[in-house]
């Protein structure tokens, strides 16, 4: 993880638990690089992070404001940490617990083959996933992630981050992570592994991770039990 991430992570983890208020203004750049020893195009990093994520507003000649929305409530922050962040935020990882339900060596479907670029007899790992916490399980999740992509991939690494695996263990950046999100209804296996009602829909989530030269890196479907979890994104017009 780049060091603006990590900063980025501390002021938000600041504003979930309320010790930086709704409207309140931030420290100054200069404050910020002598707070975190680091220069100002890092806080600038960091600056457009929180701003891409709606969680601070700029205001020319003012500074910088926390969005009112982004500490309406603490349920908002547990699902939004849950469902966007856990993974890169170690004290989410703790919480959530995976259970790992498959992990093999396949040829992936033609569709998810076209979204990570692969050459038609190319395998990828397949990987699926029960994501849950003390309340029960809340997710199923399944990945495809190229076999060539990532050398010394082992069982173990795929209840833990990939992403960070990757980062760490092979040096490579994800830059962008492309995402769709639909109501989907479960299978029968889906059902049971979930815990859900006949009838009850779920969210999903579609999401193909890119590296920083542009490779697609992960394909990742995911599917949320849809009456504890919701997604929420802002337009920053």
């Amino acid at each position: 993880m780049y060091k603006y991430e990590e900063i980025a992570q501390d002021i938000e983890r600041s504003i979930a638990n309320g010790e930086l208020k709704a409207y309140e203004q931030l420290p100054t750049v200069v404050e910020l690089c002598d707070k975190y020893e680091v220069s100002k195009s890092t806080i600038t990093q960091v600056i457009t992070e929180l701003s891409d994520r709606g969680l601070i507003t700029r205001r020319r000649g003012s500074g910088m404001f926390v969005k009112s929305f982004a500490t309406e409530s603490d349920n908002y922050w547990q699902n939004y940490n849950r469902i966007i962040n856990y993974k890169e935020d170690p004290n989410e990882e703790q919480a959530i617990q995976t259970d790992l339900d498959a992990f093999s060596a396949v040829l992936p479907p033609a569709e998810v083959k076209h979204l990570l670029d692969m050459d038609p007899h190319a395998f990828a790992y397949f990987i699926t996933r029960v994501l849950r916490t003390n309340d029960g399980p809340f997710a199923v999740e399944y990945v495809y992630l190229p076999i060539d992509l990532v050398p010394g991939f082992k069982y173990q690494d795929a209840t833990a981050g990939i992403i960070r695996f990757a980062s760490e263990k092979l040096g490579l950046k994800v830059s962008s992570v492309h995402k769709s999100v639909r109501a989907t209804m479960p299978t029968s296996e889906e059902r049971a592994r979930l815990q859900l009602s006949f009838g009850q829909p779920l969210l999903e989530m579609e999401r193909v991770a890119f590296l920083t030269d542009g490779r697609p890196f992960e394909y990742v479907l995911t599917h949320y039990r849809g009456d504890k979890y919701e997604y929420r994104a802002i337009d920053n017009l």
